[in-house]
């Protein structure tokens, strides 16, 4: 029987080159509240004008680079900027919403954002029908669909569905008689019988930078249009978390005191309301149940110190 072989980026040199990045931007932002409990760097590898390179995060994502791949000239020098984002707490301290862009909700086994930029920090695209590898560590594409979202701030991120999924595989070449890389649909892997991918994953083929989600649909019990009282000292903003008992997914929501009305909230059994304020450097939280029968709630916010707020997620 002939040996399968692992996908060919993954058996090549990984190379890490990092070079200083510019702090988040949402660091310093009301909106984030919970992003500096975060964990996550943005790592940048200086790529400079080199033309092929595996580069492998932190967290273990590989990209494959090809100075082909992208639109570029053969002396531009650039830079790929990776976020890996597989820890869940760390999407919700980001507010990296697990929903689409119809409200259809999500269960994320993962996020990176992903994009090459020149010297200028313009980002460089990707050339028209090319495709980039991307392999995903710990098989977390089994079992998952991905989704792309091309959003200014993680807050903003409402995640669209890739329809026409392709991977990369190694296959018999019957024209050279020796196994080469292949790129396939998704969809068509049982006629190639890859046994081995089951256990190490294969890469995606991706024709998309930016945001990029690894993620199943969740099918909720119902949708509520509910309206929030909340009592305790007033801030000016409140983040609201919508969370599940035992499924990777949560929807978050900034709202003005003014305006608590939040509509269609994905229901699915044991369903947490928290929101988080802060005035004069204090923290504020509260928090409560969301039934499928619910429509107004009154949350009483107390002062909360940051090491007890970061247990609540």
């Amino acid at each position: 029987m002939r040996k399968i072989q692992t996908p060919f980026f993954i058996t090549l040199l990984q190379i890490m080159i990092f070079c200083s990045c510019q702090p988040d931007k949402e660091k310093d932002d009301p909106e984030y509240l919970l992003q500096p409990f975060s964990t996550t760097q943005t790592q940048c590898f200086d790529i400079g004008t080199g033309d092929a390179i595996m580069l492998t995060g932190k967290a273990g994502t590989k990209i494959w680079f090809e100075r082909n791949f992208f639109n570029l000239g053969e002396d531009q020098n650039v830079t790929l900027v990776l976020r890996e984002f597989y820890d869940f707490r760390e999407l919700l301290f980001h507010r990296i919403n697990t929903i689409t862009d119809d409200n259809r909700l999500l269960r994320s086994s993962g996020v990176v954002f992903l994009d090459l930029i020149d010297e200028k920090g313009a980002s460089v695209s990707l050339r028209k029908n090319q495709r980039i590898p991307i392999h995903f560590p710990d098989n977390r594409l089994a079992g998952h669909q991905i989704l792309y979202a091309d959003a200014k701030s993680p807050g903003d991120i409402r995640w669209k569905l890739e329809e026409s999924l392709y991977v990369s595989i190694i296959a018999f070449d019957t024209e050279y008689r020796i196994d080469m890389p292949k790129t396939i649909p998704r969809d068509s892997l049982s006629r190639y019988h890859e046994i081995a991918y089951e256990k190490i994953g294969y890469p995606i083929m991706s024709d998309k930078l930016k945001w990029i989600n690894i993620d199943a649909f969740v099918e909720p019990d119902g949708y509520l249009d509910v309206e929030v009282e909340i009592s305790g000292k007033t801030c000016d903003y409140y983040t609201f978390y919508v969370l599940y008992k035992g499924i990777n997914s949560f929807i978050s929501y900034q709202k003005a005191s003014e305006d608590l009305f939040l509509s269609e909230i994905p229901i699915v059994r044991n369903t947490r309301l928290l929101v988080v304020g802060q005035r004069d450097d204090v923290f504020y939280f509260g928090e409560t149940v969301l039934k499928r029968n619910t429509k107004r709630v009154l949350i009483q916010t107390k002062p909360i110190g940051e090491d007890a707020l970061r247990e609540q997620f």
